[in-house]
């Protein structure tokens, strides 16, 4: 199978490619960096990820003065608003489904709520990563660099984490001793599961995803090697696509491929050539032709367009 039909084709890329939907401009700062970024956790729009968690201190007894000072210098190496979230940064994806369907609706890049939600209302785009090159580039650029980086597939049920979300303790002697990060990096490796669970209601979404913690806002990863293809949505604006092969080629990403999606009685189309620049289905070469053929259905004498 060429590699066009293997992106967009009907048959599944299984766990092989990773996809990342994005809006217009944040599209751009991609091709142009040539880099995906890990986002902070608090970010998101999932409210056990993003909401309050209660947080208690626990400090060694003392004088009035000797317990507000530790309080203080606590204060001092946690740092401003601490939270032990806000140190852990995510990269989402989303991954075909197993179960192939004929209308492509299996296909990573083919959700039409993950295009409303997450790429502008189908006016933004959907990188198409190979995720064993994305996998070595994460290696490469992070754990080179001594951080510790875990991808998995995300879980889903419904559960209330309340037990540990309710009883979240800070000791001082533990920050002291090993810091912010540190601190945040005990407990994501003791409580993982929290970081790849989510409710019922995003099952759909297929999420695989990569955390790491850093204290940076953001940390990037190269795309040089792992991205394959971009799909753009059919409201992505006309002065954005006359310039995106531009962009493409300017960033070194001769080899990638562009589709430009459109929907048909609700099934996705992008064309599946192996050229480099994709045959692509506009809405006006997808209606019917001006004299049609037409064919009789003999039990009821209806007419259907051929």
């Amino acid at each position: 199978m060429n590699l066009g039909a293997e992106l967009f084709g009907v048959g599944s890329g299984g766990e092989k490619y990773l996809y990342h939907y994005t809006s217009v401009e944040k599209l751009r700062g991609i091709l142009d960096s040539g880099t995906l970024r890990f986002s902070p956790y608090l970010n998101t729009n999932d409210p056990l990820e993003s909401h309050f968690w209660v947080t208690w201190t626990r400090i060694p007894g003392g004088t009035d003065d000797e317990i507000a000072a530790r309080r203080e210098e606590m204060k001092t190496l946690l740092g401003e608003n601490f939270d032990l979230r806000r140190a852990v940064k995510i990269a989402c994806f989303t991954q075909d489904d197993s179960e192939v369907n004929l209308s492509m609706l299996h296909r990573g890049w083919a959700r039409p709520r993950m295009w409303d939600q997450y790429a502008e209302k189908h006016a933004g785009g959907c990188l198409v990563l190979d995720r064993a090159a994305w996998e070595q580039e994460i290696e490469s650029s992070l754990a080179s660099r001594g951080m510790r980086v875990t991808g998995q597939a995300v879980a889903y049920r419904n559960a209330r984490f309340g037990g540990e979300l309710d009883n979240i303790t800070l000791d001082y002697e533990d920050v002291k001793s090993r810091g912010g990060i540190g601190v945040a990096q005990a407990f994501v490796n003791d409580h993982q599961e929290l970081f790849f669970t989510k409710n019922l209601d995003w099952v759909s979404e297929r999420e695989r995803r990569y955390l790491v913690l850093s204290d940076s806002d953001y940390e990037a990863v190269p795309l040089a090697s792992s991205l394959r293809a971009v799909v753009i949505g059919p409201f992505f604006p006309d002065h954005e696509d006359s310039v995106l092969r531009f962009r493409l080629d300017r960033s070194g990403f001769h080899h990638v491929r562009v589709a430009k999606l459109a929907w048909r009685s609700g099934a996705p189309f992008t064309g599946a050539g192996d050229n480099r620049e994709l045959q692509l289905f506009q809405p006006e070469n997808l209606r019917p032709r001006a004299d049609p053929q037409r064919i009789e259905d003999e039990r009821g004498g209806r007419e259907r367009l051929g």
